[in-house]
């Protein structure tokens, strides 16, 4: 039972039986303030929460209030960290796949580049041998110097 002035009744069903039960009544214990980090079951991105939804609830009270057990808590605080790390483990394959993937095309493109580069130079020695040839032909076609026309 509780007083108005908010004490506890010091007879009360948790203390009926006990022959030493306390004279006096004992405050009630202040409410916690509110937490720097999100309650437990309140969704922060995606992702598995790690409470139970089950009863409609997911704060620690609420597992109190829907008579689920500390056990059954527990079990199923394991079972959605088994699925995160499940939903981590694929996600973490797709991107490895994603990143070999990349590095492939990379390993393309480079190759791409050094076979234009090398076309480009084998293009630029040609143009500078058939440069060559050409002043050498017109050395030779050409009337001498000393020739009077």
């Amino acid at each position: 039972m509780e007083y108005s002035h908010g004490l506890i009744d010091p007879i009360s069903p948790f203390t009926a039986g006990f022959t030493h039960a306390p004279s006096h009544a004992y405050p009630r214990a202040p409410k916690p303030g509110p937490r720097p980090y999100p309650a437990p079951g309140v969704a922060t991105g995606g992702g598995v929460t790690g409470w139970s939804q089950r009863g409609g609830t997911a704060s620690r009270a609420g597992l109190l209030h829907t008579g689920l057990s500390l056990i059954a808590a527990y079990d199923d605080l394991m079972r959605s960290a088994q699925h995160e790390r499940q939903q981590l483990a694929l996600t973490l394959k797709e991107r490895d796949n994603e990143l070999t993937a990349k590095d492939y095309k990379i390993q393309q493109a480079r190759k791409m580049v050094e076979d234009e580069r090398r076309g480009r130079l084998a293009a630029e020695q040609d143009r500078d041998a058939f440069a060559q040839q050409v002043v050498e032909a017109n050395e030779w076609f050409a009337p001498p110097s000393n020739w009077k026309s």
